[in-house]
């Protein structure tokens, strides 16, 4: 399965914790209500399982309209869907389980329930979206079931889990970025005599030409990262300082995908747009901040340094690729 609609998912997310954020710093009155209860608050409680299930519910309804219309309902089945996309499909559902886990966690940790529960019920409510995403997967003539994403899902929610059991926080973690190349306007002959395509026009047409669409959904502008924090890897039970928060970072991109296998796109009137460059993968070596980590007690500016953590910090980094070159970034995204 695609991660464009829950990338989407946690685009709103990331809007509404900022949202409240500010409504609640407007309003000094709402203070006590943003900190965590120390203790269970069944009228949070009951507000976050009520909401969830509606959530629950409209994510389902909504992946069904917009997603699967346009493909007929066959009986189930599997596809092998490994060699498509660069992988860059995979990563993102790790990166998608593993942030739907810890939103989970945080939320229910904000009405009072343990960490330990709150930690099965943030890994409960990840596996239950997207697992649902793709078995409706597996009835789309247009997709299947992938035991590779569901394999990728649970890599992502178990190592939020498994942190938070080992350690009772977030050592590795998992981030996103966007830095969308320059897409060429040279016209590519087609199969239309009357019509050209071009690498900035394949592009548009599979991703999006906005950044609230191309952010989430380009797999060439797209990279996802692995944090390591070596001091708190190295001094767990010290202080948290600036430097528990200074991370290396391992970025995991793609160039040159025109298309799921070949680089092949065609457009809604059926010319095809034939992107005669080599694919290729990319690794990135560079510095992050896990903003979690940052030392503060104001609740308020916590809550909103988490929601900034879905996204990586720019700074400059070292790609290597599997065209064998080596390029330095002084600006990476």
């Amino acid at each position: 399965m695609n991660i464009h609609f829950i990338l989407h998912g946690l685009r709103i997310l990331v809007a509404l914790l900022c949202t409240s954020s500010f409504l609640v710093a407007q309003n000094p009155s709402h203070q006590r209500f943003w900190p965590p209860a120390d203790t269970l608050n069944r009228a949070r409680l009951h507000t976050l399982i009520a909401t969830s299930s509606m959530g629950y519910i409209g994510a389902t309804v909504a992946f069904n309209a917009l997603w699967y219309s346009d493909y007929p309902q066959v009986k189930f089945h599997l596809k092998d869907d490994w060699i498509l996309w660069e992988q860059m499909d995979k990563y993102g559902h790790a990166y998608s389980g593993y942030q739907l886990a810890r939103a989970g966690f945080h939320t229910f940790r904000w009405s009072g329930v343990p960490p330990g529960k709150s930690t099965l019920i943030g890994a409960g409510a990840a596996t239950a979206l997207l697992t649902t995403m793709e078995i409706m997967d597996g009835f789309s003539e247009g997709w299947g079931f992938s035991l590779y994403d569901i394999g990728f899902n649970t890599l992502g929610s178990a190592l939020f889990c498994s942190q938070q059991w080992a350690w009772q926080e977030q050592r590795i973690g998992l981030k996103l970025s966007a830095s969308r190349p320059k897409y060429s306007t040279e016209p590519i002959a087609t199969g239309d005599p009357f019509f050209s395509g071009s690498q900035k026009y394949a592009a548009d047409g599979l991703y999006g030409k906005h950044i609230w669409e191309y952010i989430f959904k380009d797999y060439n502008a797209m990279t996802v990262w692995v944090n390591v924090s070596p001091m708190a890897m190295l001094a767990p039970r010290r202080k948290q300082t600036f430097w528990h928060a200074l991370c290396l970072s391992f970025g995991l991109g793609a160039e040159n995908v025109y298309g799921a296998l070949y680089n092949n796109y065609t457009d809604p009137y059926g010319r095809v747009v034939s992107i005669n460059l080599p694919r290729y993968q990319q690794f990135y070596l560079s510095v992050d901040l896990d903003l979690d980590k940052i030392p503060t007690k104001n609740p308020l500016l916590k809550s909103l340094l988490r929601a900034i953590n879905l996204f990586r910090i720019p700074a400059p980094a070292l790609e290597w690729n599997t065209q064998g070159a080596f390029r330095f970034h002084p600006f990476k995204w």
